[in-house]
């Protein structure tokens, strides 16, 4: 219980979409269980595909440099070494992290004009950048 009351306050904020596939890949041991839902390319030409591909590949990046700072730890660095040597892991998941947030704007941005002042036809060019 106290662990859901630590994740409820992710919920408000840009990570809060780290949650579900985090803690599916960590019941899973950092094996996906998920299937990705793109079977062609033009599925994967689909926002809200690619957006779930961002945010698994944040999630996923984000597991591995902790998995590998806990690894390190265990092996028996310091916590500072572990850190440190972590640093191009959270980089790297600091990069992915914000490429789903652009990702995650751009797609709000559309869904909220589309309802004010885009037509179809502009949506549907938006939808396609």
């Amino acid at each position: 219980e106290g662990d859901e009351d630590e994740i409820a306050k992710y919920n408000k904020c840009d990570s809060a979409y780290l949650i579900a596939p985090l803690t599916a890949m960590i019941k899973a041991r950092g094996k996906s269980t998920e299937q990705f839902p793109a079977k062609s390319e033009k599925d994967i030409q689909d926002l809200d595909v690619l957006l779930h591909a961002f945010r698994h590949r944040s999630a996923r990046m984000l597991l591995e440099a902790a998995a590998q700072i806990n690894k390190d730890v265990s092996s028996g660095k310091t916590f500072q070494t572990a850190w440190n040597d972590a640093l191009v892991l959270m980089m790297r998941s600091s990069r992915a992290h914000a490429m789903c947030i652009l990702l995650s704007n751009f797609v709000s941005g559309i869904e909220e004009e589309s309802n004010k002042t885009l037509g179809q036809a502009e949506t549907s060019v938006m939808k396609e950048l």
